[in-house]
């Protein structure tokens, strides 16, 4: 007969399980994606990709050209070759399979979930009772469909892998002091930028880890200037790769994905982006009627005349400056209202338009800022 195992052992084995059980959900949540096939995008960047079908041999074309080159030639002014290249891996070891793809897909979550209980671990670590809700509501959320059931969302997928990672390292030699920590912070960081250039926005939220863990200044400037060196060498080579190509083809941006466009009225264009906020806040709260199109008019574009729209605008200003009094105070709740902004901030359309007027993609990652308010507030 085998031998029942110690009491001690059993109780180690039930705390592992429920320490990691938002990683091990999500990842049971979209494994069941394993019998979908290909959808959407994947032509761009899996299926009709031919650097991609050409598997390990494709792999140098994918790191100097841009994103979509490898469909028809396509310059579409991005960078971010990591994610095709593990497509590529894909196809030479396991030929063109979408459950294959799927699978690794839910993997990467789980992944992603690990080192986002890890790295919340240490820097919750007089509440560490938030870390298993916070995670458990970001594992499960259904807003995060479009990012890991949708393989063309594997670029958003492993840019915040990569950042929890980084963030984990961080947070561990700021605890430690160890160089190797923050070496490896920011080898992962450059993981996070290859995979999607808005990943910069998380070059400032690690300044706001050294204020909350009271690290000194010349510690904090130590610290950013680690994570801020393979910032400076991911712009220098993706200015280099894109330079050496042909213009941006002019169907990259237009009308039909982004009405704001269109618009020369910058209060128009104030306004409207903060009704798209207003959408996204309602949707992490209210997950209903979530869609993978925002196209044209399904957001109309409104200005000051508009009533909901300066109210949500106001409604946003009061919010952050809410976030940084929180967070002057080092209270964790302007932690994770600034998480928020930050990381929403490049597709945002306030500050730069991009090629979509909305996309529910756009909040995976600062949907982690939220959670993190929301429990800080309970």
């Amino acid at each position: 007969m085998a031998k029942t195992p110690p009491v001690k052992q059993q109780s180690n084995t039930l705390k592992l399980l429920i320490r990691f059980l938002p990683a091990i959900l999500g990842f049971a949540m979209y494994l069941l994606a394993t019998n979908h096939g290909f959808v959407l995008d994947d032509n761009l960047v899996l299926t009709s990709n031919e650097h991609v079908q050409e598997g390990f041999s494709g792999i140098p074309d994918l790191l100097k050209y841009n994103y979509a080159h490898g469909h028809s030639g396509f310059n579409d002014g991005l960078y971010r070759p990591l994610s095709l290249v593990t497509f590529a891996i894909e196809k030479s070891l396991f030929g063109l399979s979408p459950a294959v793809s799927h699978t690794i897909q839910a993997l990467l979550y789980g992944l992603l979930l690990i080192l986002l209980i890890l790295w919340l671990e240490l820097l919750f670590s007089d509440h560490r009772k938030w870390v298993f809700w916070i995670c458990l509501l970001f594992a499960l959320h259904p807003i995060h469909t479009e990012v890991v059931a949708n393989l063309k969302g594997r670029d958003d997928l492993l840019a915040m892998l990569f950042f929890c990672a980084a963030a984990w390292q961080y947070t561990k030699w700021i605890e430690s002091k160890r160089l190797l920590s923050l070496g490896l912070g920011a080898f992962f960081f450059l993981g996070a930028l290859f995979s999607k250039e808005s990943a910069v926005t998380f070059l400032a939220i690690f300044p706001l880890i050294s204020w909350y863990k009271n690290q000194t200044l010349s510690k904090g400037i130590v610290g950013f200037g680690a994570v801020l060196a393979p910032t400076t060498l991911f712009l220098l080579i993706r200015t280099w790769v894109l330079s050496s190509l042909d213009e941006v083809d002019s169907g990259v941006a237009n009308l039909l994905q982004n009405s704001l466009l269109e618009s020369t009225n910058w209060t128009e264009r104030l306004v409207t982006a903060a009704n798209i906020q207003g959408l996204y806040l309602q949707k992490l709260f209210i997950p209903w009627n979530l869609s993978h199109d925002y196209s044209f008019n399904a957001i109309p574009v409104i200005g000051f005349d508009n009533v909901q729209g300066v109210l949500l605008a106001l409604t946003l200003l009061a919010l952050i400056g809410s976030g940084i009094y929180f967070a002057s105070k080092r209270n964790w709740v302007g932690f994770g209202i600034l998480f928020y902004f930050i990381t929403i901030s490049a597709v945002s359309n306030f500050f730069i338009l991009i090629g979509a007027m909305a996309a529910e993609r756009f909040v995976f990652a600062p949907s982690l800022g939220l959670s993190i308010a929301v429990f800080a507030i309970l």
